[in-house]
């Protein structure tokens, strides 16, 4: 899944392999209108039925706001549908996608929206897979705002026992400390806390391991000459 423009403006293709990436079918397009670079999320669950439901995560065009769809088995996509539904308007990239991760049977984002009087990062929750309607039988739930209005470019991970962890950076003025909140149960998350107060630590992103969770974030400007650190240690060059 990329963004293209090979159509004369930016949209969204896939393509999907068989046999673990040794072949590649021919590349469609799935959302002809999207926004110019922010980036985009895959992830999948298990259907009633037992198929496999592929989700993916990007910002529309027109409104701006981060956008679904999902295909059972690689078949017809549903229609997209707006994460949080904020329907903010603007003519330009923001340069924040948003973050997937499947908990159970539930998939779980975080989306940040611009929209004045909403500004912020939110997550946001579809239950069941394998609605034929493109919703879920819960259908999203309400957004639930995390950190300040300034926090952004965010991370999501499930954790071995089920729990959540959310990194994102928050522009404070002084820098853009970062910032993590966990969750045991997917709906109720703890205070935010800092897990870096560097001044120019962005972009983090974190992954589950059988240790607990690794966080991965940038540091540095300009970014030609950023570093790439995990936990806060640099990663050494290969």
């Amino acid at each position: 899944m990329w963004l293209d423009s090979r159509d004369g403006r930016q949209g969204l293709r896939y393509a999907k392999s068989d046999d673990l990436g040794a072949s590649w079918g021919k590349d469609a397009a799935l959302a002809p209108r999207t926004c110019d670079c922010c980036w985009n999320s895959i992830a999948t669950r298990t259907a009633g039925s037992g198929a496999s439901e592929v989700s993916v995560l990007y910002r529309g065009g027109e409104p701006r706001d981060m956008m679904h769809m999902a295909s059972i088995d690689g078949a017809k996509w549903n229609a997209p549908s707006s994460i949080g539904g904020f329907d903010w308007r603007v003519n330009g990239c923001p340069h924040v996608g948003g973050a997937l991760a499947v908990r159970g049977n539930t998939l779980h984002t975080l989306v940040w929206t611009g929209k004045d009087g909403a500004q912020g990062l939110y997550h946001v929750t579809l239950g069941s897979a394998g609605s034929t309607t493109g919703a879920s039988d819960t259908g999203w739930s309400k957004p639930k705002k995390l950190g300040a209005d300034d926090a952004k470019n965010a991370g999501l991970a499930v954790m071995q026992d089920g729990s959540l962890v959310a990194v994102w950076d928050e522009s404070t003025g002084r820098g853009s400390p970062l910032r993590m909140a966990k969750s045991s149960d997917g709906s109720t998350w703890s205070a935010p806390e800092t897990i870096a107060a560097h001044r120019e630590a962005t972009h983090p992103r974190v992954v589950a391991t059988a240790k607990g969770a690794v966080v991965f974030w940038f540091e540095g400007a300009p970014w030609n000459s950023a570093r790439l650190l995990i936990n806060g240690r640099e990663m050494s060059a290969p």
